[in-house]
């Protein structure tokens, strides 16, 4: 059998120019090793730095144990004043104002130094680990990390500042002071791991992996 196509052979399909394109576009796209690019191509993300969760764990490790230092300094400076304060446990209505008043900014001075040691810490772990969420999980940690040791050492006996935890004593008073703790550690945890994300947003602001609106 013939073949159909020997009298009338495939031609190659033909290939019509647009009248609107000039000649430099039709070199440009015909060129070997170029290829066309497009205004609408997103960026490629860059990466994130490797071991980001163990950088974020050693930072706030330091900055918990920096921060329960500066607590216990505080509180052995002002030693006889809260041994003053310890005398009016049982009537606590009585305890002078002037006694009262200096706790509670002694407090205050602490919480303020605790927050920019968790904001310094959020920017460092922003600067090596660059994601943003760690520098939240950073602050929160580290915050937890020095509540803890408060805890424990509020438990020496004689400390100055020694509180009653509710840990003693019955199951149930037992229970209450254990729930009491969590909430209160989740809740300052919370202010730590802000503090901690805007150190760490402060740290990637003209960083690349945000120009292209990621948060992460």
């Amino acid at each position: 059998m013939s073949d159909p196509n020997a009298n009338y052979p495939v031609r190659p399909p033909r290939q019509t120019k647009n009248p609107f394109a000039s000649d430099d576009d039709a070199v440009s796209t015909s060129s070997p090793g170029r290829r066309t690019t497009y205004q609408r191509q997103a960026p490629m993300q860059p990466a994130l730095p490797a071991g980001g969760g163990r950088k974020m764990f050693s930072v706030s490790l330091v900055a918990g144990i920096l921060v329960a230092l500066i607590n216990v300094l505080f509180t052995l400076v002002n030693a006889p004043l809260y041994q003053q304060a310890a005398s009016y446990a049982k009537n606590p209505t009585q305890m002078p104002l002037n006694v009262a008043s200096s706790i509670f900014w002694i407090s205050v001075i602490t919480g303020v130094i605790s927050l920019i040691v968790y904001f310094i810490a959020g920017f460092i772990i922003g600067r090596v680990a660059v994601a943003r969420r760690l520098g939240f999980y950073g602050g929160f940690l580290a915050s937890a990390i020095a509540l803890i040791i408060g805890y424990i050492i509020r438990q020496i006996p004689n400390y100055p500042g020694s509180i009653n935890t509710g840990f003693s004593g019955n199951p149930l008073q037992a229970g209450g002071g254990l729930i009491a703790a969590l909430i209160f550690l989740v809740i300052a945890g919370l202010f730590g791991g802000l503090f901690g994300w805007l150190g760490a947003r402060l740290a990637t602001r003209h960083h690349p992996n945000y120009y292209a609106g990621s948060d992460a």
